[in-house]
Parts: structure tokens; C-alpha cells; sequence
């Protein structure tokens, strides 16, 4: 649409969104050459999923610039929400390599749940399935497996609790708002779609663009993320991420001066801008 399409110009005109975006291409670039180097140990489990994990911080950041190169800006919390749950069992498997064990469990329940699922879909899907050479004896390891793990200790945690081990608990909000975009708030879509006349009268609006300070942000916790997963998995390897890092928190900075500035001139914000 012409709306669309004039947002994105006025993104990609924007001085504050090109230095963004352009520190975060870099970093991904620099972070997806390293990860070249990074190995999965056969007698390390819990290094194999820090890598694995690293590996979706990665994978969605990636993602996140090629929506950017499209003009296509509404997916963004979805990848930036995955991306923030993968580095906090990230960061808690190397605090704690017995974090494992929760993960283990959270897949274990998931397998264990599948019969049920099926049953929503009828009695002859959950035969059909049962009926599958081995379905049978895979549902038993399950069982048995998720035995051995809660004897270790492990359980299926919540979210928040997810932040808390990963020491990250004063970023569990953020997280929450992005969930508010990916869950479809009523508030959010409202705040994204709907927009008043003159006469007063509701009218529905797709394809706005984000403003410049609200892109920016997304694209400050893209490349923040991003920084911190290198850091955790390159342990000692990590010191130029570091220095990426600094230049990041400087950006973020910034953001929130003019947030404050603006909070004053203008009000509070809308729904959905932090």
C-alpha cells in the first residue's frame, strides 16, 4: 500500500534506523563467521544445547534483518521473542550445566503429551498413531526418561522462572511485551490497526510502519541479544563482541534520552512503545 510504502522510505531515510541497522548486519556477520569455529562435544551434552541455542539466536536475528530489507516490520517481536528465550536457557546452561535437566524435561513432557493432543482430533487419530510400529515403546521411554530426570532434579519451568536462573529476571517485562504482540493483545491490535478520523469514526489501517524510535529499539535488542549469546558461547573468544557491546549500549542510551525528551514535549506513549 501507498502508506507502506512511504513508512519504509521514511525508515530507511532515518539516520537513527541506518546506524541501527547497520551495527546489526555487522555483528550478525562477525557472530556467523565465529560460530564456524564452534564445536559440539560428544561428552559434553550441555555445551551441544548451549550451541544449539546459540545457533537459534542466530538463525532468528538473521531472519530479523531480512524482514528489515523487505520493509516488513510486524513479525519483528516474534523473532525478537524467541531469539530472547534461546539466550536465557543459553545463559542458564552455562551457569548452571544441571539446567539441562529442565530442558530435558520440558521435551520429555511435550512428547509425553502428544496421545493427548491427538484425542482433540478424534479417537481414530490417537489408534492410527498408537498403531505406528514403535509409537508404543517410544511413549514408555518417555515415561521411563522422564522418571530418570525428575530423579536428577529436573522439571518443566515457567518463563519467568527460565530469567531467574539465567540471572536475567529484570528482563523478564521485556519479554512480556513482546509477548503482548505475539499472542495478538486486544490492546495491541487496536493500538496497530485502528485509527480515528476526523468525524470520530473508527477506520481500519494495515501496513503502517513503525516510528523511527520503536524500530530502533527492536533493532538495539536484535543486536543487544545477539552480542550476549557470542559472549556466553566464545567464553575467553569473546572480547570484540564485547567492544560491539559497548557500542550498542551507547545506541540504547541515546534511545531512551530522546524516549524521556519526548515523554515530556508529547506525553506518555502510546500502547506498545516502550
Amino acid at each position: 500500500s501507498a502508506a507502506k510504502t512511504t513508512g519504509v522510505a521514511r525508515l530507511r531515510r532515518s539516520r537513527r534506523v541506518r546506524r541501527r541497522i547497520k551495527l546489526l548486519k555487522e555483528v550478525w556477520s562477525v557472530a556467523r563467521a565465529a560460530a564456524g569455529v564452534l564445536g559440539l562435544p560428544d561428552d559434553n551434552v550441555a555445551r551441544q544445547m548451549e550451541v544449539l541455542l546459540h545457533a537459534a539466536v542466530l538463525d532468528m536475528t538473521a531472519a530479523c534483518v531480512r524482514l528489515f530489507d523487505f520493509g516488513h516490520y510486524a513479525p519483528l517481536p516474534i523473532l525478537l521473542r524467541v531469539a530472547h528465550e534461546a539466550l536465557v536457557d543459553q545463559v542458564a546452561l552455562q551457569r548452571d550445566p544441571d539446567y539441562l535437566n529442565h530442558l530435558a524435561a520440558e521435551a520429555v513432557k511435550g512428547g509425553r503429551v502428544l496421545p493427548e493432543l491427538m484425542s482433540q482430533h478424534g479417537t481414530d487419530t490417537v489408534k492410527a498413531f498408537l498403531g505406528a510400529t514403535g509409537a508404543r515403546d517410544a511413549l514408555r521411554q518417555l515415561k521411563a526418561d522422564q522418571e530418570q530426570i525428575e530423579k536428577r532434579g529436573g522439571r518443566k519451568q515457567d518463563v519467568e522462572e527460565k530469567f531467574v536462573a539465567a540471572g536475567m529476571q529484570d528482563e523478564y517485562p521485556f519479554y512480556r511485551l513482546l509477548s503482548v504482540a505475539v499472542h495478538n493483545d486486544p490492546g495491541a491490535l487496536i493500538a496497530r490497526y485502528v485509527r480515528l478520523d476526523a468525524d470520530g469514526s473508527e477506520r481500519l489501517h494495515l501496513f503502517e510502519a513503525p516510528d523511527d524510535l520503536e524500530l530502533s529499539s527492536r533493532l538495539n535488542l536484535a543486536t543487544g541479544n545477539l552480542l550476549r549469546s557470542c559472549m556466553s558461547v566464545h567464553r575467553n573468544e569473546g572480547a570484540p563482541f564485547q567492544d560491539y557491546f559497548k557500542r550498542v549500549t551507547a545506541l540504547i542510551a541515546e534511545d531512551d534520552m530522546r524516549r524521556e525528551s519526548r515523554s515530556v514535549t508529547e506525553g506518555p506513549p502510546g500502547p506498545g512503545v516502550r
